[in-house]
């Protein structure tokens, strides 16, 4: 039995606000059921626990993914010190606590503070980081230990909003993080715990913006799926504006409209020129009919070897007639003495006037050589 063909919706962005407890892969799973298409899927993972705003590529879409992944994050989250976690968030098993009572708002804001700017950060060893092929959580989950290399990322801001105590030796707080793509907040929780000396880890999360798009304008996965199939509507966002999201715009005339369809470069000023691109085969710019210079020799500004023409090693007429260098100029081939410039043969080549050719010296032969030859010529 063949596959089930896929049914003909509209190629575009969803806009999802993830419920907690699901992971992004159950997220797509859940829009191909809605959509009836295969080719799903999403930017930027969201743990189980995490909620708030993914997004979703619908058909020829998911070729922008790639570029949505990379965009700065903006996140809302929960930290709570005293408490160290093998997950590094609320869904791993406890490891150690350690009262953090004591801990006054201005050193846990402190300890916070030396979380932004470039960091050399270690995602927690149950991650999707991927090791020799493998995803870390599933070594962790087979019993192997995972020690994964720092990465660099940075943390634009993180502003602290309160501090609160639900029990006595617990301290949690409210945070908002902006940082670049890649970036772990549960990891700045676990390093604050540890700066402060008592650990710490995630309570709660929620992804409020990736790059331009905000979490108030998505909708629930089942929601945004059927608005797509419809045509349109809240949690949406068709291929063209998703790629004006993404990319800059340029906007063109009729001419320069008509130039793309016939496969021609356009300036990127607007403004009509051709740009010499310097070719080392050809030393010239296949767009320019004005040749482009050269570039930079790497071994300075050497003088270029001039190239002399070979002198002409044909008779004294043909050089004549043919000019200095003959025939064939330039060439390790010796002329064909008498030959017309039309191919045909030409007059006879005159005999030279210059010395006649010294014979060879030879070593003298001895007695006995002489003898034999000269009876070898007798018989």
């Amino acid at each position: 039995m063949g596959r089930r063909q896929d049914a003909d919706v509209p190629p575009g962005l969803l806009l999802v606000d993830k419920p907690g407890g699901l992971t992004s892969h159950d997220v797509v799973a859940r829009a191909r059921r809605v959509l009836s298409v295969r080719r799903v899927g999403h930017a930027g993972t969201l743990d189980p626990m995490a909620t708030g705003l993914l997004l979703l590529g619908v058909g020829t879409a998911t070729r922008l993914l790639g570029h949505l992944g990379g965009h700065d994050k903006t996140y809302e989250a929960t930290i709570r010190l005293g408490q160290t976690t093998v997950t590094d968030d609320r869904e791993g098993e406890v490891l150690v606590t350690t009262p953090a009572g004591h801990l006054d708002d201005d050193a846990v804001t402190a300890a916070l503070a030396e979380q932004t700017g470039p960091l050399l950060q270690v995602p927690s060893s149950v991650s999707a980081v991927k090791v020799a092929g493998r995803r870390s959580y599933d070594r962790v989950r087979a019993g192997e230990e995972v020690v994964l290399e720092p990465r660099a990322v940075t943390v634009h801001r993180l502003d602290v909003h309160r501090v609160t105590r639900p029990a006595p030796d617990l301290v949690d707080v409210d945070v908002t993080v902006s940082c670049t793509a890649g970036t772990y907040v549960r990891a700045i929780a676990r390093d604050a715990g540890a700066a402060l000396g008592v650990g710490g880890h995630l309570t709660a999360l929620r992804r409020t913006a990736s790059g331009p798009f905000s979490v108030a304008e998505a909708t629930p996965v089942e929601e945004a799926g059927q608005a797509l199939a419809a045509g349109g509507g809240a949690g949406v966002l068709g291929l063209t504006d998703a790629a004006r999201a993404v990319f800059p715009v340029r906007t063109l005339t009729d001419e320069e409209a008509r130039a793309l369809g016939y496969g021609q470069r356009i300036p990127a000023t607007g403004t009509p020129a051709c740009t010499p691109r310097w070719t080392a085969r050809t030393g010239w710019s296949p767009w320019s009919r004005t040749p482009a210079p050269p570039p930079a020799s790497p071994w300075g500004s050497r003088p270029a070897r001039k190239r002399t023409p070979a002198p002409c090693r044909g008779p004294p007429r043909a050089c004549e007639r043919w000019g200095q260098g003959g025939p064939l100029s330039g060439s390790r081939r010796r002329p064909r003495p008498g030959l017309a410039k039309g191919g045909g043969r030409g007059p006879p080549p005159a005999r030279s006037t210059g010395a006649l050719p010294q014979p060879r010296a030879t070593r003298p032969m001895s007695e006995s050589s002489r003898c034999a030859s000269r009876s070898a010529g007798s018989s």
